[in-house]
This record gives C-alpha cells, structure tokens and sequence, in this order.
C-alpha cells in the first residue's frame, strides 16, 4: 500500500501512483547540489544509484555496498529512506546511521531540501523538521539520524530502513550491523 497525499484528485492517483512507488521515477522529482557549481541541478539518477533502487525494487532486504568516492551512493541511499518514509501510509521509523553526530544528522540535509522539491500537489504537512529528525504530520513516518559511536546505537528501536554509511569508518563494525540487523527484523539494511 502506498501513501497518497490528500491533495492528489482522485482522477489522477493512478498515474501520481506509478510516479512515487517508483524509486527511479520519485528521485526525478527532486534536485541535487551540483558539485561544482553548489547550485540544486535537477535529480538524474547515477549508475550506483540505478543499482541501489534496483537491488531494493527487486525485494532484497541486505544491500552492501562497496564504493569509491563521488559515484553517488550516499545520495542513492539517502533516496531510498526518503522515499520509503513519503510513500508508507504507517508510522514507520527509518534510520541512517553514521560515525559522528554532525555527520549523521548532515546526512538528513538532503532529505530535509527534499521536502519542498515535489511538485506542490504531492507536498505534505511536516510536524517535525529537527537536525536528526524529520516527521510527517500526516502519518507519523520519520526518518531519523543515529551515530555509530553510541553505545545503545538502534536498541530499543525497530525501524523499517536503516542505512549506515560509511561503514568502514564505524568503531566498532561487527556490533554496528548486529544491531541494526537486529533492529530492522525484516526489514531493509543498506551497508554502504
């Protein structure tokens, strides 16, 4: 089931629908910084990232990947969170896990820019837009940020998507990933 925001007419659901379910097609409604120029270009998906939405659309629920800089993966990654969080009509959790604090919560710039990049009529009402949380009012969905240095790390939490970047970075890998494979049960792991 996917979440439809309120606003969509009933006429066009369907074809809003194909759009957002989509992982490929919801990533070409938003913009990227350019790394240039620093300036949002429009979103057109990188080969890793074509893989990433691949691998996920095609049911895997354990995704590694191993990557060298400036391919796009982290952005690809981050993609597949927001549009998880956008498109469940429940309450879910979904998490990304980093080293630091300041570079878990940076993680969720993106997602937070991404909000305003849908069209308007596929916008929807925000409770909570924080530096390591972002809430939507309607649903209750969240996409929250974790760091790999604390000691309770997704305990006590049960997400339905974590992503952990760079994971090589971690202090302690092996206890990272118990925990968050532990937390997200069935869920979908992307180790990045």
């Amino acid at each position: 089931t996917v979440f439809m925001p309120g606003r969509v007419p009933v006429h066009m659901q369907t074809q809003v629908k194909d759009v957002i379910e989509d992982i490929d097609g919801f990533a070409q409604l938003h913009r990227v910084q350019d790394k240039r120029t620093k300036r949002p270009i429009p979103w057109k998906s990188a080969p890793m990232q074509k893989k990433i939405f691949a691998a996920v659309k095609a049911g895997h629920k354990r995704v590694a990947c191993i990557k060298a800089r400036q391919v796009y993966c982290t952005t690809g990654c981050k993609m597949v969170l927001h549009q998880m969080a956008y498109t469940t009509p429940y309450a879910a959790m979904h998490a990304v896990v980093s080293m630091r604090d300041d570079s878990a919560s940076m993680l969720l710039d993106d997602c937070r820019r991404w909000l305003d990049d849908v069209p308007e009529l596929l916008q929807r009402p925000i409770q909570t837009k924080a530096k390591s949380q972002i809430r939507y009012a309607d649903t209750g969905a969240s996409l929250r940020s974790f760091t790999s240095r604390s000691s309770t790390g997704l305990r006590s939490f049960t997400p339905a998507a974590v992503v952990i970047s760079e994971a090589a970075y971690a202090p302690d890998l092996e206890e990272v990933i118990a925990q968050a494979d532990a937390a997200v049960g069935e869920g979908l792991l992307i180790v990045e």
